[in-house]
């Protein structure tokens, strides 16, 4: 963030105040933030932890988006923008594959801030030509986000808990699958999300047991039952 950008954002916090109505003393008092630390906001100064925290407070965010939107539709949890600003990015999704067989597949997504409908959503080409999409819900102190999806109709949830270690995101996806034969059914997988510094170009791919990532994925996604981040119950193992 450079000097302008802190001097824009100082400002836009001033005129909050001003609007209103109210004195520093009392802005503090009810942000919970020192008056010194205010004083030093409203000039630019200030950490970008502290800021987060007066967006918080205030229920709007003073930086830039991209729109003036800066809070997720009430439908998606109503959450602010810069409280998760941290979650967008490139990821790879990892789930098993659908037909039963010992394959796993690889889906380069993104998660990003759509203004159009405010709030997170996830997107990616699990199939060549094919971009699917679906909206991020956060609900007030969840510690798990959902991800609706509606292709004409067909629907799928995934649910991914937000507490994770090394950009892994780990959850569960209920959706139809095909098990063969263009056969559907109802299916649930075990799926990770792993973030990092990912390139543009990445490519869908099925995965076979004597590929070198093989293990060390499929590591991970047994993670996801054996450490409890989903259960499954009632159904024979």
């Amino acid at each position: 963030m450079d000097e302008a950008d802190r001097k824009r954002i100082g400002q836009a916090v001033k005129e909050h105040i001003a609007r209103e109505g109210m004195s520093r003393e009392e802005f503090a008092f009810r942000t919970k933030i020192p008056k010194a630390t205010i004083d030093k906001l409203v000039i630019g100064i200030f950490s970008e932890k502290t800021l987060a925290r007066l967006e918080r407070a205030v229920g709007r965010a003073f930086q830039k988006t991209g729109s003036s939107l800066a809070r997720a539709a009430d439908s998606l949890g109503g959450y602010l923008h810069a409280d998760y600003r941290h979650l967008e990015g490139r990821y790879l999704m990892v789930r098993p594959a659908f037909d039963g067989e010992q394959s796993i597949c690889l889906f380069p997504m993104e998660i990003k801030w759509d203004d159009s409908s405010p709030g997170l959503c996830l997107t990616g080409k699990p199939e060549e030509g094919i971009e699917k999409s679906g909206q991020i819900s956060i609900p007030k102190n969840s510690q798990y986000l959902f991800v609706n999806s509606n292709e004409l109709g067909w629907q799928s949830v995934l649910i991914m808990s937000l507490v994770n270690d090394d950009e892994i995101m780990r959850g569960g996806l209920f959706t139809l699958g095909n098990v063969g034969g263009n056969n559907y059914v109802p299916v649930f997988a075990p799926v990770i999300l792993q973030g990092g510094q990912r390139s543009a170009n990445e490519r869908p791919a099925l995965l076979a047991p004597s590929d070198a990532r093989y293990g060390a994925l499929t590591g991970l996604l047994t993670s996801v039952c054996k450490d409890k981040f989903v259960r499954v119950i009632g159904c024979a193992q």
